[in-house]
């Protein structure tokens, strides 16, 4: 018996003709029901179609007296999990060795119409000679051939938002989903960044839509690397400079960041100041999100229930010394840091499936979709819960932020990690990544953060977008998104004139 079992599942090794091998059993309370021994045996069925080098070898489906139970016999591979292999020291093109054989066998995974629903580093064996990939557990995998066992499942952190839906379809989008997750855990430099975040765009009109464009991608990427070495350093110069031009313009203004600096205590204390935007009836209008990697627990608000936000002063707002003043926190934060609230989700639209009574702010599109922004109308949602001149971010407001602020990324102690953002004049706001809500579940919470601004983005009336501010520990920048998404708000206020 092996140290680590499934949830129904008995995990073994085994002995045969003097050679190793891995079986997957089920467990006594389970070996004797229906529903498991189909699940059991649609695994079997998927597997053996897939024969590839990267995925691993399925040989029968058999009955093992020792274990007492049908089994799948598989080969064993000598090797390790892929969370084990990245914690080593690796060079990119190692890393890239990997990946690109990880990305030939998903690839021949949906050449069948496979899609495997649970790809994550525990799924993925490295073996220790010649580090070669085989992908494992097709327990949760699918194809069209069936019409049962389809419930949503996968694990979070890499499970793609539409499996999580109830009538969600599921396409071969939904591993590259995965696979964009698992190369974030993989810290490639920042020029595969692009390809990270279209792959795990959570609107899948624009995600990849099959491996090939991702391998090209990748190769893109890389290729962007190989400049020739023989330019003089004056030409070097130029060209960083240019470059550095061309990242602060208006339209592809993105801020990297690489590796993180966590402050001393007292930096932390000082930005804990109590902003008292939320009014916490009951426990029954939470829910509780672990982050078990980071040792963090959070409360957030339950989806359809209504939550009690109370509005924030305007003398509280921070002047960082640019064109506006920038509230301390986000609307139906608990705390300025962001502990145990990184702040309510609002939605910019109804959802046409659930009421979020906390985050219904904005009419149909039909209303808003020839408007620019909706600065200044009851559509702002800082407008709406927090009233006098609260409103919605700009997307001018979030460029200035980004050109004219230094950030820093922290992971406080206990807390949500995200960004000390210090003005000109030296005054600071933190924005946590507090992820994002999509349906009725949340997703990227201590990975990502997800900002609304006020300006409309150019779309189609079925499918209405508005600028937001995404934030992640490598990188800022302004993208639009549907306004069906539930987001985090940081409000701002106009100065008042000077007299």
């Amino acid at each position: 018996m092996l140290e680590h079992q499934g949830a129904f599942n008995l995990l073994a090794r085994g002995e045969r003709y003097g050679q190793q091998w891995f079986l997957k059993g089920l467990k006594p309370e389970f070996a004797q029901r229906k529903l498991y021994i189909d699940l059991l045996r649609k695994e079997f069925d998927i597997a053996m179609q897939l024969h590839h080098p990267n995925i691993v070898g399925v040989v029968s489906l058999e009955r093992v007296e020792a274990l007492g139970s049908l089994c799948i016999v598989e080969e064993w591979i000598d090797g390790v999990m892929l969370q084990q292999w990245l914690a080593g020291k690796h060079s990119l093109n190692e890393k890239l060795h990997v990946l690109r054989q990880l990305l030939t066998a998903i690839k021949h995974c949906h050449s069948l119409q496979v899609i495997h629903r649970d790809l994550k580093p525990s799924n993925i064996m490295i073996t220790r000679e010649g580090d070669q990939v085989r992908i494992i557990d097709f327990g949760l995998s699918d194809t069209d051939r069936y019409s049962s066992l389809k419930a949503a499942a996968g694990t979070v952190h890499y499970v793609a938002p539409e499996i999580l839906e109830a009538d969600g379809k599921i396409t071969a989008q939904a591993d590259i989903y995965s696979l964009g997750m698992i190369m974030k855990d993989m810290d490639l430099p920042r020029r595969y960044n692009n390809v990270i975040d279209k792959a795990v765009a959570v609107d899948r009109e624009a995600r990849f839509s099959n491996i090939a464009q991702v391998q090209e991608a990748i190769e893109s990427a890389r290729n962007r690397n190989t400049q020739k070495k023989w330019l003089v350093t004056e030409i070097v110069a130029v060209v960083m400079l240019c470059l550095a031009a061309f990242w602060s313009g208006y339209h592809f203004n993105t801020k990297f960041f690489r590796g993180q600096t966590t402050p001393t205590r007292s930096v932390v204390d000082s930005e804990q100041r109590r902003a008292d935007s939320l009014a916490l009836a009951s426990d029954t209008t939470l829910t509780t999100m672990t982050v078990a990697e980071k040792g963090l627990t959070f409360f957030y608000p339950k989806p359809g229930v209504a939550v009690a936000v109370l509005p924030i002063a305007e003398s509280d707002a921070v002047d960082l010394g640019l064109s506006v003043d920038w509230a301390p926190c986000n609307i139906g934060a608990e705390l300025t840091m962001g502990r145990l609230m990184p702040g309510a989700f609002l939605r910019t639209m109804p959802n046409p499936y659930q009421v979020l009574y906390y985050g219904s702010d904005y009419p149909d599109s039909i209303f808003v979709r020839n408007q620019p922004s909706l600065e200044g109308s009851l559509n702002d949602v800082a407008v709406r819960l927090w009233y006098g001149r609260w409103r919605l971010p700009l997307n001018s407001d979030f460029y200035e932020l980004i050109e004219r602020c230094q950030w820093q990324y922290i992971e406080p102690p206990g807390d949500l990690p995200g960004y000390l953002v210090t003005g000109p004049n030296g005054n600071r706001i933190f924005l946590p990544l507090g992820g994002f809500l999509y349906g009725t579940h949340y997703f990227s919470i201590a990975e990502r953060g997800y900002y609304w601004s006020s300006s409309l983005s150019p779309s189609g009336i079925n499918d209405p977008k508005e600028w937001a501010l995404v934030l992640d520990r490598y990188m800022v920048q302004i993208e639009p998104h549907s306004r069906l998404n539930g987001f985090l708000v940081r409000p701002v206020i106009d100065k008042r004139p000077q007299k």
